[in-house]
């Protein structure tokens, strides 16, 4: 078996094996669907002499980390033909896909999982739970309810609001840690996706966009697929638009990440939500990823040893100095290091969960006094995403 990048003229081959591993989940999914990504990213394929055995995709995006843009790739369409399952070839294929990403300078790397045990072995943890909601349509009224401005448009009547909504969108990701930044081919993506889909935004006194939503309406069911809001005031407004189709639809269902709690909006907020966990990440690379975090406040140097047994450029000591500076080095005090393997310590990184409950379920290796330290240096805020691969 041997790993090369899928060229543009492959592409029938690409999708003939995605599709005969995967139902596809979106009626438009095409070829076109995927031609910018062979351009910008990059198809790994394991072949069998001239046969195409197993492929992923990496996705090219950029994600904010506590206000730091960073390159991350997003692993989707991991495919192998029934008769090559089995045979390793799926793993070695993760490890090239961490090679290649390192090579793009894509410092992280996140994907939604089919199997959490299977990815784990290869560096990918859990970072975020979801939940997916159900309201039946006669429950949709508001504690307060609001008055305010709203435009509704589709794609193709989408004008020069369409553009407004996707520099809104990217304004609104610098501060929500996890997210990642839509380019317009990634809204043509969506787009290709699902034409259907309407969009509505909510304006301020101003006529500034403060909140919007894409959904779309079918089979008596209002699905949400965005809602962006920058204030109780526009959140009100939307939820109000959503009520307002209360007559057409019998259930409103979505996704919205759990420790948002938006149902204390309204007048019964005990609506059914299904909480789960939904992407995976990992560090690919651990040095230039710490070059790039905003540590807080650091009272000390520290250090960090990463066990990492699928990329070897980060089972590494690593230091960390008072002003911020980072380093391998060949060994450090025991006392005075913390240690984990790479999987923990990426979901800790991104503001899973914080040093003290690492260390609480065993995934973290730390003397007591350095526990405060670690506490004080590390960025807070619950990551989330909303992209699917």
């Amino acid at each position: 078996m041997h790993f090369q990048i899928i060229s543009k003229s492959e592409i029938d081959e690409v999708v003939k094996l995605r599709r005969y591993c995967f139902e596809p989940v979106h009626a438009n999914a095409t070829d076109e669907d995927m031609l910018p990504w062979l351009e910008q990213g990059a198809i790994i394929g394991g072949y069998d002499g001239k046969q195409l055995a197993t492929q992923l995709v990496v996705f090219p995006f950029v994600s904010n980390v506590f206000g730091v843009e960073m390159k991350m790739g997003g692993i989707g369409w991991v495919s192998t033909y029934p008769e090559y399952r089995s045979g390793g070839h799926t793993s070695q294929l993760m490890r090239e896909s961490l090679a290649k990403m390192r090579a793009d300078g894509q410092v992280l790397s996140t994907l939604a999982p089919f199997s959490e045990a299977f990815y784990r072995k290869f560096g990918w943890d859990v970072y975020f739970e979801n939940t997916e909601y159900r309201i039946p349509s006669d429950a949709l009224t508001l504690r307060e309810s609001e008055s305010g401005r709203v435009v509704r448009f589709n794609y193709t009547e989408k004008s020069e609001w369409f553009e407004k909504v996707k520099t809104f969108h990217n304004e609104v990701v610098r501060t929500l840690n996890g997210q990642i930044f839509r380019d317009n081919d990634w809204w043509q993506r969506l787009e290709n996706r699902a034409p259907e889909d309407h969009f509505v935004v909510s304006l301020d006194a101003d006529g500034l966009i403060e909140g919007y939503m894409r959904y779309n309406t079918k089979d008596e069911t209002f699905r949400i697929k965005d809602f962006y809001s920058i204030n109780v005031h526009s959140d009100r407004v939307l939820w109000g638009y959503v009520r307002s189709h209360s007559s057409q639809v019998e259930e409103v269902v979505g996704t919205m990440p759990a420790h948002s709690s938006f149902p204390v909006i309204f007048k019964e907020p005990n609506v059914e939500r299904k909480v789960y966990f939904d992407k995976m990440i990992r560090i690919v690379d651990v040095e230039a990823f710490l070059k790039l975090y905003p540590f807080v406040e650091l009272e000390e140097t520290l250090y960090v040893k990463v066990n990492d047994s699928q990329a070897e450029w980060n089972d590494a000591f690593f230091q960390i100095g008072l002003d911020g500076s980072v380093e391998k080095v060949l060994d450090a005090p025991g006392d005075k290091v913390l240690e984990m393997d790479i999987g923990a310590f990426s979901t800790l990184m991104v503001g899973f969960h914080g040093i003290d409950w690492y260390e609480r379920n065993g995934q973290a290796k730390i003397a007591p006094l350095l526990v405060p330290v670690w506490r004080k240096a590390l960025a807070v805020g619950y990551p989330s995403i909303n992209e699917n691969f």
